[in-house]
Formats: structure tokens, sequence, C-alpha cells
């Protein structure tokens, strides 16, 4: 009788025991493929509101993590299902991990380039004295003086993209009547040097309706006069002045034109970011 006693009192025991060695057991976890085949499918809509929705799908993932590149905490989200993320305007590194259940991972990354809306602009610098010379148009103060019934007047960018992402541009128009020498002048409080050692080339950013001739004039001893055309149409366009002509001397105003001593037409030009360069 004490020996039956004896078999109850342990065999609870032995199945406790048992039950502790199967809850420890994750070999089941073994048995599940790692994951593979990791797709992903990013939407960027096209208005302007920088909403990005991003859908990541792989064969042996349970959950998916997604680091949207932009300082934001990861998001882990379910198998099938999307996630939704709000960008500002610019470039971003999207990395997405598929991770199956037993917590093997692989890695994905896209490079997506979000436009919502304009970026305002650095604050310019037309004074030579104090640096290279960076007009940006940011503000009224910014704008060439119009001569010869030119009308300009400081406007919204009327074309943002990534080739120019500027809230403010200046505006240049071939009033009808202008005269034939009408253009604008750009009067520096002190003289730029072109020195053999500094950036002796002048960038320009146009946006025009019609192609034409870009003349800019500086006031040196001779007078030096360079032309570059405008040769895109409703988009902008980066056009070049190169000063090395003029090594060595100093001025503090550029003129200038656009299809110069031809007849005014009413033509319209937007010009923005007119900066020295290397």
């Amino acid at each position: 009788m004490k020996q039956f006693k004896y078999i109850i009192f342990i065999t609870p025991f032995l199945l406790l025991l048992g039950c502790e060695e199967e809850l420890r057991d994750t070999s089941y976890a073994e048995n599940f493929p790692s994951p593979s085949n990791l797709v992903v499918d990013i939407d960027i809509a096209t208005d302007s509101s920088g909403l990005v929705v991003i859908s990541p799908s792989a064969e042996g993932a349970n959950s998916f993590m997604v680091d949207f590149g932009n300082g934001t905490d990861p998001l882990i989200i379910n198998g099938g299902v999307s996630v939704s993320n709000v960008y500002d305007t610019g470039i971003y590194t999207v990395t997405t991990s598929a991770i199956s259940i037993s917590g093997e991972s692989i890695q994905h990354t896209d490079e997506i380039s979000v436009l919502a809306g304009c970026i305002e602009e650095e604050m310019s610098n037309k004074n030579p004295s104090e640096g290279d010379l960076n007009i940006t148009f940011q503000s009224s103060s910014d704008l060439f003086r119009g001569l010869g019934s030119i009308s300009i007047a400081h406007v919204d960018n009327p074309s943002i993209d990534f080739s120019n992402t500027s809230c403010k541009v200046q505006q240049f128009v071939r009033t009808t009547g202008c005269q034939t020498y009408g253009g604008a002048l750009l009067f520096m409080p002190s003289v730029l040097e072109v020195s053999a050692t500094g950036k002796k080339r002048i960038s320009v950013e146009i946006y025009a309706e019609q192609t034409a001739e870009v003349t800019l004039l500086i006031p040196t001893t001779p007078n030096l006069e360079l032309v570059v055309p405008i040769t895109k149409t409703n988009e902008w366009e980066q056009i070049i002045f190169d000063l090395s002509a003029v090594e060595g001397q100093s001025f503090n105003r550029f003129l200038f034109y656009i299809d110069r001593a031809q007849e005014c037409d009413d033509s319209v030009y937007f010009i923005d970011n007119f900066k020295q360069i290397n």
C-alpha cells in the first residue's frame, strides 16, 4: 500500500517536468523557411503632398520592418500590410527588412525622390566683400533693376522640380514697346575681382517660353560681352558665363540682356540662382 501511494505522488512531478521540457523546445521554428524574394512596391504621390505608400512582400516572411530614411523611428508591420509616410521635398533611402518567424531577416533598399513643394532658399549674397556672389532671389531686395522698359518682378517659381526647388524667382518680361537696349542691371555694393585662384564663372538658371540668347556685359577694360543661348523651353536650364578673359580685373555691376537688340514681344523669362562657381 505504501508503494502505491509513492507512485501516485511522483507521477504528477514527472508530467510537469515533461511539460517544461516541451515548452523549452523551440526546434519547431527551424521548420519554417528563411525569408526570400523580398519585393517592395513604392507609390509616390504626384500632387506635391509628399505622401509615399510602401507595400512589401516576401516568401517566408512573418513581418516587415520599414525604415523611412527621414529620421523617424522604423515601423514593424505584418505581412500583407502597406504603410504610408509623409515626406518633405528631398531624396531618401528607404530600407525594408523581411523577418521570418524564426527571426531571420533580409534587407532591401530603395532611393526615392519626393517632391512636396518648394524649399525656402538660403540667404543671398550680392556683396563680393562678404563672400562669393550668390543671388537666390529669396526676397525682392535681390531683384535686378529693369532698364529700357523691361519689366522685372519677384514671383513664385513657375515650375518646381528637382532641377529647381526654389520658392521665389525673378521674372524678366520683354514688354512690347521696350527699348532695344532694354535689359537688367545688377549693382553690387563692393567690387568683384576676378582672381587667378577664385571662382571665374557665373552660373544662372533660366526658365523660358522660347529659345533666345542671353548676354552678360561686364564693364571692364575693354568691356567683356558674353553670349550664351537658351536651348530649352518650359523647363529650367543652367547657363554658364566664363569670366577668365578678365582675370585680374574688378567691377561692381553686371548688365544682363535677353535677345538684345531684338524687337520686344512680351516674351517672359524667369531667372534664379545667379552665382559664382568654379
